[in-house]
C-alpha cells in the first residue's frame, strides 16, 4: 500500500488480516483508516473534525480503541470491528493511548496528569464499560527514545506494567516493574 499521506501509529489485528493506521488528510487531521493485507485496499474506518490517532485492536479482534479529539479534550472511545457506526466513551476528563489487557476485560489509559487509568469493560452484545479509576502515577515527560508513552507493556493479566522512569541523579531512563500495584492504591 503507497499512500502520499502521512501515518503514524497503528495495530494489526489479532487474526493478521487487517491493519488499523491513523493517516494524516490536510482538512481533518488524523483519521483512522483499516487496511485489508488479503487485498492491499485501504477504507476508511474513523473521520472526525478533531485528531482520531492511537488505534489498538482488541484481543479478539472485534474492537478498535483510540484517542479523539472530538470531544474538545483528547478521549479514548471504543468502536466496532468492523464498524457499524456505534461509538462509546471509555475515558472521562482527558485520555490517551489506550491499551487492552489481554483477555479484552480491561481498558487502560495514560491521563494527562501522569496516571494510568483503568476502566472494565464488557463486550458480550453491546459495549458496556464501568467508570475509570486510578491505578498509579507516573512521570509523563520520560518517554523512551521511538515511544508515545511511558507505560510501555501490560501483562496479560493488568497486574503488571513495564513503566519508564527516571532513576534519582540519573539522566538515563530505566525500565521500572511495578508489582504489587494494588497495594500502591489502597485507601484512595
Amino acid at each position: 500500500m503507497v499512500s502520499p499521506r502521512w501515518k503514524e501509529t497503528f495495530d494489526v489485528s489479532p487474526d493478521g488480516h487487517y491493519i488499523v493506521v491513523d493517516e494524516q488528510f490536510p482538512d481533518s487531521g488524523e483519521d483512522l483508516m483499516i487496511v485489508s493485507l488479503a487485498d492491499q485496499k485501504t477504507s476508511l474506518y474513523v473521520r472526525t473534525p478533531a485528531l482520531d490517532y492511537h488505534p489498538a485492536f482488541s484481543p479478539d479482534g472485534k474492537w478498535i480503541a483510540y484517542t479523539s479529539g472530538q470531544s474538545g479534550s483528547p478521549e479514548v472511545y471504543v468502536r466496532r470491528f468492523p464498524d457499524t457506526g456505534e461509538q462509546w466513551q471509555v475515558s472521562t476528563g482527558n485520555g490517551i493511548f489506550p491499551k487492552w489487557r489481554r483477555d479484552g476485560k480491561e481498558i487502560f489509559y495514560d491521563n494527562l496528569d501522569g496516571v494510568l487509568m483503568a476502566v472494565p469493560i464488557r463486550t458480550s452484545g453491546t459495549f458496556q464499560s464501568d467508570p475509570p479509576r486510578p491505578l498509579f502515577p507516573f512521570d509523563p515527560l520520560v518517554i523512551p527514545e521511538g515511544a508515545e508513552s511511558p507505560v510501555e507493556a501490560v501483562a496479560a493479566d493488568g497486574m503488571r506494567f513495564l513503566v519508564v522512569t527516571k532513576a534519582e541523579g540519573s539522566t538515563s531512563s530505566p525500565f521500572e516493574v511495578i508489582l504489587n500495584w494494588p497495594e500502591l492504591v489502597k485507601g484512595r
